[in-house]
């Protein structure tokens, strides 16, 4: 499947970037964006899709962290705004998702608003995927 491809780099992404602060790591490009479209066989919709929801379950599956999954989607945010397009709604959904963990709701500094907001909305995104046609 094309897409694995995409997966694998994404891996290799998180592994090389996941110790660094998200001011000092490297961040996802248009370059990668458009490579990533062709490995990936994919429209750039697509493919902002599938990162998205591998994105979503790998966090749900505790496989990648809330600040390695949140990192790759405001990079790839800023790539589709700069390039003058809309977010497709699936990557958007889950998008705002990991952007709920990024902050605490009422100023509530007791409880981790990753694991309160995000792993919940995160849940319920991918159980209506799974209930998809």
């Amino acid at each position: 499947m094309p897409f694995e491809a995409v997966a694998t780099e994404l891996k290799f992404f998180n592994e090389a970037q996941a110790s660094k602060p998200y001011s000092s790591r490297v961040h996802i490009t248009e370059n990668e964006i458009q490579r990533w479209s062709v490995l990936s066989a994919q429209s750039r919709t697509v493919m902002f899709d599938q990162i998205a929801t591998y994105l979503a379950r790998s966090f749900h599956n505790s496989k990648l962290s809330f600040e390695s999954c949140n990192a790759i989607m405001n990079d790839i945010y800023g790539v589709i705004i700069s390039a003058g397009e809309s977010p497709p709604a699936l990557f958007l959904e889950i998008y705002l998702a990991f952007d709920e963990g990024e902050h605490y709701h009422n100023d509530r500094r007791d409880e981790d608003p990753a694991l309160v907001y995000t792993r919940s909305r995160i849940a319920q995104i991918l159980e209506g995927l799974s209930s998809s046609p």
